[in-house]
């Protein structure tokens, strides 16, 4: 309805407990999360936990890692709040920034290539649509082919009632 959209990679684990009122919370546990945080409702906000740092967001696209210790996050467009668990320490990260938190606290702000990241997102995302696609394929053919066999199996019943009937008709006229 607010017209967020994530990516998830393979292998990713999240949690996504109940919601408070006006905070969204989801918890990376481990892997890569892609989010487009388009709009929040008034005074909404989202944050993302991992195991080092926590990310506030409002109305912004971003990837975080997290794993091995170390928690990740990439600004594709907007700003985040990234926040250590460790220190308390917070830095604004914004549209080409990364920053990293390990047990130590949280690491530079740095710039990695925008366009790259998200042609790799794309690119993830149009490989589970296809992969989505070819499974709903498989899933209609199995549907269509079962149709088919319980189709010809209640027309061999009907048959099979017919003759019986039409058999036991003749068996008692003679």
């Amino acid at each position: 309805m607010d017209m967020t959209t994530f990516v998830i990679k393979p292998e990713t684990e999240i949690i996504i407990p109940s919601a408070a009122a006006k905070v969204s919370i989801i918890k990376l546990l481990v892997g890569n999360l892609w989010a487009n945080v388009k709009r929040m409702f008034k005074d909404g906000a989202l944050e993302v936990e991992m195991g080092q740092a926590v990310c506030g967001i409002k109305g912004t696209t971003f990837v975080v890692e997290g794993g091995k210790g170390v928690s990740r996050l990439k600004v594709i467009e907007g700003q985040v709040e990234f926040r250590s668990k460790v220190t308390g320490e917070k830095k604004i990260v914004k549209t080409g920034e990364t920053i990293y938190a390990d047990k130590k606290g949280l690491g530079k702000v740095t710039k990695f290539d925008v366009e790259r990241e998200k042609k790799y997102w794309e690119s993830l995302q149009d490989s589970t649509l296809k992969a989505s696609a070819k499974n709903n394929r498989f899933s209609y053919t199995l549907t269509k082919t079962l149709i088919i066999v319980l189709s010809i199996f209640a027309l061999l019943l009907i048959a099979f009632v017919l003759l019986r009937k039409n058999y036991q008709r003749r068996k008692q006229s003679v």
